[in-house]
This record gives C-alpha cells, structure tokens and sequence, in this order.
C-alpha cells in the first residue's frame, strides 16, 4: 500500500498563504481593539464628586473669599509703591531744584548780590512742595507697611485654611483610589468576558479543524485573539 502524498504547492503558494494568514490576523487583533475600546470608554469616578462630599463647603468658601482678600491687597500694594515711586522721583528732582537754587544764593552772597524776591519765592515754593512730598511719601510707606502686614495675617489664615482642607483630601483620595481599582477590575473582567470566549472558540475550532485546509484563517483568529487577552490581562493584571 503506497502512501499518500499531499501537496504543498509551489513556494509562492505557501508564501501568499503565510502572508494573507498574518494579514487576517492583524485584522482580527483590530476588529477586538474596537470591543476592546467600547469597554474602556465606560467612565469610571469622578474625583471632583467624591471630593465634595469629604470637603467642608463653610472652609472651601473662607479659603476663596481669603484668596480674593489676598488678591485685592496685593493690588492695592502695587498701586501705592508706584505712587511712592513717582512721589520719590518728585522729590528727588525738587531735591535738585532746592540744591541749585541754594548753590545760586552762596554764589549771591559771596558776590554780595541779594537774592531777587522771585528766587526767594521758587526756593521757598520748591522747599515746601519738597517737604509736603517727604510727608506724603511717609504716609504712603505707612499705608504699604500696613497693607503688607494685612496681607501676610490674610495668607497666614489661608495657609491654616489649606492644611485643613487638605486632611479632609485624603479620605476623598483613599475613597477614590478604591473606586477607581474596582473600576478597573470592572473595565478587565468585562472585556476578558467577552475575549475569553472567543478564545475558547477558537482553540476549539483549531483542534478540530487541524487538517481541514482552512485551518490557517482559524489559526490566525485564535493567534490574534490569544495576544489580545495577552494584551488586557498584562494591563490589569501586570
């Protein structure tokens, strides 16, 4: 009895056939992806929620009514250090003025020339309006020492604010962190309810279908299959 021979074809045959077989299979792998991503689009919870129901709504609204306090005052403070500036610029430059004028009286006097009445009024006009700037520039130094002192009792209270509210995060992170595991497992088990029993399928099909010609299409579904389980259980289960 003479043994029967099968044929495997030419080379180019064997080759298209390996070739379309990985070809099925990255379409297969793709077509799971979907499943896949459909799952993974399901929301899972929402911080800011949990968040809310831990936080004191009382001490979240002292801490921003603090922080617009905190916001005023600095702007207050901007707007009266460039007012102190243009004041000290003033005085400075009368400062200049009184020195010039000074400089032309000593020169009067060792020349033994009186000063005018006009010269004497500049001079007595620019000492006054120099020491009426020297005043408001000390008011206006008061004024920002003052508001900066406000500001840091404001930020301090802000900072104690802020330790409290944060004690009361972290039962919301624990209470996050949970939920957010559970959905996970949620999100694996789902899909591997759906991959598992393709894969099982498969493996089935393949086993029987061992000789069947066809047996490279049932082998590429199974083998694209098997790396997407592979795939999601190396993900949530890693």
């Amino acid at each position: 009895m003479k043994n029967e021979i099968k044929s495997k074809g030419t080379w180019l045959h064997r080759f298209a056939i390996r070739l379309f077989t990985l070809a099925l299979m990255v379409l297969v792998f793709w077509v799971l992806g979907f499943l896949v991503e459909d799952i993974q689009s399901i929301r899972g919870p929402d911080y800011a929620v949990i968040e809310k129901k831990h936080l004191d709504r009382e001490l979240i609204e002292k801490r921003e009514a603090l922080e617009k306090q905190v916001a005023e005052l600095t702007r207050q403070i901007e707007n009266q250090t460039e007012k102190q500036r243009v004041v000290g610029d003033s005085s400075r430059n009368l400062q200049q003025t009184i020195n010039q004028l000074l400089e032309l009286q000593k020169l009067g006097i060792q020349k033994s020339i009186a000063s005018s009445d006009t010269e004497q009024a500049n001079f007595t006009s620019s000492l006054n309006i120099f020491l009426e700037n020297q005043k408001k520039y000390q008011e206006l130094s008061q004024a920002v020492s003052d508001m900066l002192e406000r500001k840091q009792g404001l930020v301090r209270e802000k900072e104690q604010a802020e330790q409290q509210l944060e004690k009361q995060r972290q039962p919301a992170r624990d209470e996050f962190k949970a939920l957010s595991e559970r959905h996970r497992l949620k999100l694996a088990f789902l899909q591997l309810a759906i991959l598992l029993p393709i894969l099982t399928l498969a493996a089935v099909v393949i086993v029987k279908k061992r000789t069947s010609i066809y047996f490279p299409l049932f082998l590429a579904f199974g083998a694209a299959t098997l790396v997407k389980v592979a795939l999601v259980v190396h993900e949530y289960f890693p």
